[in-house]
């Protein structure tokens, strides 16, 4: 009887072994990690667009009173902080639910700061939950403004 050259029987299956550990071993993880990044990478543009929403509405909130004379340059307009702030941060909420804002009014301009906790959802080494935070900077201008 003539036996073919090569692997014998007793190595059948190594093939399947080898691929079932890899897909367990690496393909899987990697996509665990792709599925985290794209939560991540959602959930941070969440933030920056609530952080540009918020300061935006809270430059929209001019101290008209503050205007001496007639309003020529942008310099002239400052803002009316307690509504500044407030519109700040009711944009924020709106925008992004979830999202912890801080809003600040300092010489004339608003900052706004979104922070946000991230629930991933493949648990990794590191945890299941991780933290956005974006900023934002704005203040009033003249042809923002409608002035009654």
């Amino acid at each position: 009887m003539l036996r073919q050259a090569g692997f014998g029987g007793k190595q059948d299956g190594q093939t399947l072994v080898f691929a079932a550990l890899a897909l367990t071993l690496v393909c899987f993880p990697l996509l665990g990690v792709a599925a985290d990044v794209r939560t991540q990478q959602t959930a941070d543009g969440k933030a920056s667009v609530a952080a540009f929403m918020g300061a935006k509405a809270g430059a929209e909130q001019p101290d008209l009173n503050a205007v001496n004379g007639t309003l020529r340059s942008t310099s002239q307009l400052k803002l009316a902080e307690a509504k500044a702030v407030a519109a700040c941060e009711n944009a924020v909420r709106v925008a992004d639910p979830g999202a912890n804002p801080s809003c600040a009014v300092q010489d004339g301009r608003v900052t706004v700061v979104v922070e946000g906790p991230v629930r991933l959802p493949i648990p990794m080494p590191f945890g299941v939950w991780s933290t956005v935070r974006e900023r934002a900077k704005a203040q009033a201008a003249l042809g923002t403004v409608t002035v009654y």
